[in-house]
């Protein structure tokens, strides 16, 4: 979503770049805006699924990117799931790698439990994560 203030354009969520302001490059500003988003993301829930064998954190992929970088796909495996804007990160070693960054930037969290019923998850059809994106 991009909202224009004054001669700035903001894209939230997400980092962002740096960006021109009257003909001169502002970094920054754009850093401070960073910082205030990293802010925005402090005191978060995050949902946690599972069925009968396995469990997967929901994961907004802009707070991977604000977390991670734009590589942050490098940092997780393909036994982790997406959707949409979403990512299910699975519970053994990608949610790991997450909930270490979350205290590494001291960003306190809790987890909300979603159990599915004594059936799998619906989690299971979508699509793996790709760690790195390949282009032909």
């Amino acid at each position: 979503m991009a909202r224009s203030t004054g001669s700035i354009k903001l894209f939230m969520p997400g980092l962002l770049t740096t960006q021109q302001i009257n003909g001169r490059t502002c970094a920054y500003l754009a850093n401070k805006l960073n910082q205030s988003l990293m802010r925005n993301i402090d005191l978060r829930t995050f949902e946690y699924f599972h069925d009968p064998s396995h469990g997967w954190i929901k994961v907004k992929m802009d707070v991977l990117i604000t977390l991670f970088g734009g590589s942050w796909r490098s940092s997780f495996s393909p036994f982790s799931y997406e959707k949409g804007d979403n990512v299910y990160l699975e519970e053994d070693q990608d949610a790991a790698t997450f909930i270490k960054r979350l205290k590494e930037k001291q960003i306190s969290y809790k987890f909300r439990d979603r159990v599915a019923s004594k059936q799998l998850s619906r989690i299971r059809t979508y699509t793996p994560l790709r760690p790195r994106l390949q282009f032909k």
